[in-house]
C-alpha cells in the first residue's frame, strides 16, 4: 500500500561483545499485513543469539501461509517457537539454559488494527495523535513494580533488579491455551499511525518521552529507528538494542469498507426520530407500567416496616464486622471491612518483601487473607522473597489465603519454598521463580 513504511535494525550496543537480539520486518502474504517481532536472547552470548535466532525463524516459518484468523496464528507461531527452542536445548546441552523474550505483532491496515503477542520484557509501543501507549506489559519484577506504581519510570530504569525476568520463550513445552504464558491482544492501527517494538536495551536508556519525541519528528521510519539507536548508545548502550518501527499510511483516500463492519445510514433528524418513536404503541407497555408501580409499593412498605422496628427499640442483629489492616509503605491502618471473615483480612499497597511478611506474620496469630488495597494494585504481587537479601535457604509460608493478585507469590530458584495450608483465588500465577538473564 501506498506509503506503508517498515524498518528495523538492531546494535550491539556500547558494553557487549555479541549481539544475542534479532528481530523481524517483513510483509506478509498479503499486501496490507505486516510481521514485526523484537526478540532478545537469554542465556550467555552463544545460546541467547541461538535462541534469538530459532525463534526469528520459527516465528517466520509459521507466519508463512495463512491458518486462521491473524492472533490465532501469531500465538501458534510464538509457541512453535517456544517448543522448538525447548526442544533444541534438549538436544544441545551446552544450551541447556538459552532461552528469549519477545514481543510479536502483525498490523492490518484494511481492519485498521495490530494482532500482537508478548512474552517478557521487550515492548510494543502505538503512537497515536502525538501520544504514545505503551501496550505490553513487562514480565519481570521491577515491570510490575512500575506498572503497579510502586516505582517511577526513572526509578525502573535505574533498578538493579531490572534483569529480573518473570516469563521466558524456551525454557519449557507450551501449549497455545496454557495459563499465565502469552499476553496478546489486538489494539487499532489507524491511518497516520506508528507501532514501535523494541528490547530493553532502548528503554532501559530512554523514556518514554524520548520515545515520543522521536516519532513525533516527520521522519520516515529507518531515520527513527536510527535514531533511537544512536540515542541509546549515547546513554550508555549498556545492552544489544533492537528497534522496529511501522507507520500506518495517510490516505486522502476513503478507506475500503471492512465488510465486518456495516456502512453508516444517513442520519435521521431528531424531531423525526421523536415522532417515529412515539407514533408507535409498543404492546404491553401498560402491563409494565403496573408491573412496576406494584414493585414500587411493595419495597416502600417494607421500608416503612423496617423503619418500625428500629423506632421503638427492636434489638438490631449484632454487628460481626471484622477489623481489617491496610499495610502503607510508611504504616498500618485500621479500617472496617464490609464482610465477615473467618481469618485476618490484610489489604496492601505493595508487595510485601521477606523481612515484611514476617513481621505481619508474628503481630497475628490467626490467619491471614492477603487482598490489594484496590483495583490499581491488582498487577503487583502479594509477596516477594527474590528481593536484595537472597540469603534464605528456606521458607514456610502457612495459614495465609491470596486473593485477587495478578501474582501470589516470587521466590528463587535458590529458596526452599513450602507452603502449609495456603490458598490462592482470582489469582493468575500463584508462585513464580526469577530466572536472571
Amino acid at each position: 500500500m501506498a506509503g506503508l513504511s517498515l524498518y528495523g535494525n538492531t546494535h550491539t550496543g556500547m558494553r557487549r561483545q555479541e549481539n544475542e537480539d534479532a528481530f523481524i520486518a517483513q510483509p506478509l502474504w498479503g499486501s496490507h499485513l505486516l510481521l514485526l517481532a523484537a526478540i532478545d536472547g537469554v542465556g550467555g552470548y552463544a545460546g541467547g543469539a541461538f535462541a534469538a535466532r530459532l525463534a526469528k525463524d520459527a516465528i517466520a516459518q509459521y507466519m508463512k501461509e495463512p491458518k486462521g484468523d491473524i492472533l490465532t496464528m501469531l500465538k501458534e507461531a510464538v509457541v512453535f517457537a517456544n517448543n522448538s527452542i525447548a526442544a533444541e536445548r534438549e538436544r544441545q546441552p551446552n544450551f541447556a539454559d538459552m532461552c528469549c523474550v519477545l514481543t510479536a505483532a502483525v498490523t492490518d491496515t484494511i481492519n485498521q488494527s495490530v494482532s500482537y503477542v508478548h512474552v517478557g520484557d521487550s515492548r510494543l509501543y502505538r503512537f497515536s495523535g502525538d501520544k504514545l501507549q505503551k501496550v505490553t506489559k513487562d514480565h519481570s519484577l521491577v515491570g510490575m513494580q512500575e506498572d503497579a506504581g510502586e516505582i517511577s519510570e526513572q526509578e525502573a530504569m535505574l533498578h538493579p533488579q531490572r534483569n529480573m525476568i518473570l516469563r521466558e520463550i524456551g525454557s519449557a513445552l507450551h501449549r497455545v491455551d496454557d495459563p499465565g504464558f502469552l499476553d496478546f491482544g489486538t489494539v487499532p492501527f489507524l491511518p497516520g499511525d506508528q507501532v514501535l517494538l523494541c528490547s530493553d536495551g532502548l528503554t532501559d536508556m530512554l523514556s518514554g518521552y524520548q520515545l515520543q519525541a522521536v516519532l513525533q519528528q516527520p521522519n520516515e521510519p529507518d531515520k527513527k529507528v536510527e535514531k533511537l539507536i544512536s540515542m541509546a548508545n549515547e546513554a550508555g548502550g549498556q545492552d544489544n538494542i533492537t528497534v522496529v518501527i511501522a507507520r500506518h499510511p495517510i490516505s486522502t483516500r476513503k478507506q475500503p469498507i471492512n465488510k465486518k463492519h456495516k456502512p453508516v445510514k444517513e442520519a435521521v433528524q431528531p424531531s423525526q426520530k421523536i415522532e417515529e418513536v412515539s407514533s408507535k404503541p409498543r404492546a404491553g407497555r401498560n402491563r409494565a407500567l403496573l408491573l412496576f408501580s406494584i414493585l414500587g409499593l411493595i419495597l416502600l412498605g417494607a421500608s416503612g416496616w423496617i423503619w418500625f422496628n428500629n423506632a421503638n427499640g427492636y434489638p438490631k442483629k449484632q454487628d460481626t464486622t471484622q477489623k481489617m489492616v491496610s499495610v502503607t509503605p510508611d504504616s498500618m491502618k485500621a479500617v472496617p471491612d464490609p464482610a465477615p471473615l473467618p481469618y485476618d483480612t490484610i489489604r496492601i499497597s505493595k508487595t510485601l518483601n521477606a523481612g515484611e511478611w514476617q513481621q505481619l506474620r508474628d503481630s497475628l496469630r490467626s490467619p491471614i487473607i492477603l487482598l490489594p488495597v484496590d483495583s490499581t494494585k491488582r498487577k503487583m504481587a502479594a509477596i516477594s522473597f527474590a528481593g536484595t537479601d537472597s540469603s534464605l535457604p528456606s521458607v514456610l509460608l502457612k495459614d495465609i489465603r491470596i486473593q485477587q493478585f495478578d501474582t501470589g507469590i516470587i521466590s528463587r530458584p535458590t529458596i526452599s519454598l513450602t507452603l502449609n495450608n495456603v490458598g490462592f483465588d482470582a489469582v493468575k500465577q500463584p508462585v513464580i521463580t526469577l530466572r536472571k538473564r
